[in-house]
C-alpha cells in the first residue's frame, strides 16, 4: 500500500520535469504562473473592489506582464539576447496580446453576455498561441548569421 501511494505522489512531478524539458513546455509553465497572477488580480478587482471588466483585465494583464518577461527570459527560453531588445520586443507582443485579450473580453462579457470567467478562458488559448508563436520566432530568436 504505501509502494502504490508513493508512485502516485511522485508521477506528476515527473511530468513536470518533463515539460520543463522543451521551451514549449517550459513556456506553458512560465505561462500558468502569469496566467494564475491575471486570473487572480481579475477576479479580485471584480468581485472585491467593483471594477468594471476592461479596466480590470488591463491591471491584471499588466501585473501579469511583470512575471512573464523574468520568467521567459530566464527560464522558458534562457535567452541570450540583448535584454533591452528582448524586452522592447516582449512588450510589443504584450501589447499586442493585451489588444487581442481586451477585445475578446469585450465581445464575449459585453456583447454576447458570457461571464467574465468563460471569457477569460478563451482569452488566455487565444493570446497563449498567438504569443509563444511570437516570441519564438521574433522576441527571442537568436541571430545567427547563414
Amino acid at each position: 500500500m504505501r509502494h502504490a501511494w508513493r508512485k502516485a505522489c511522485h508521477h506528476p512531478a515527473r511530468w513536470l520535469v518533463r515539460l520543463g524539458d522543451s521551451i514549449f513546455g517550459r513556456y506553458l509553465i512560465v505561462g500558468g504562473l502569469s496566467t494564475l497572477t491575471h486570473v487572480a488580480v481579475l477576479a479580485m478587482l471584480i468581485e472585491w473592489f467593483g471594477v468594471a471588466v476592461v479596466p480590470a483585465t488591463v491591471v491584471a494583464f499588466s501585473a501579469s506582464l511583470v512575471v512573464s518577461f523574468a520568467l521567459n527570459y530566464l527560464f522558458a527560453f534562457r535567452a541570450d539576447t540583448v535584454v533591452v531588445t528582448s524586452f522592447l520586443r516582449f512588450t510589443s507582443v504584450a501589447l499586442l496580446g493585451l489588444l487581442l485579450n481586451v477585445a475578446i473580453m469585450e465581445f464575449f462579457v459585453n456583447r454576447l453576455g458570457l461571464h467574465y470567467g468563460y471569457a477569460m478562458l478563451i482569452a488566455i488559448g487565444v493570446v497563449t498561441l498567438n504569443n509563444f508563436s511570437l516570441h519564438y520566432f521574433w522576441t527571442f530568436e537568436k541571430h545567427r548569421q547563414c
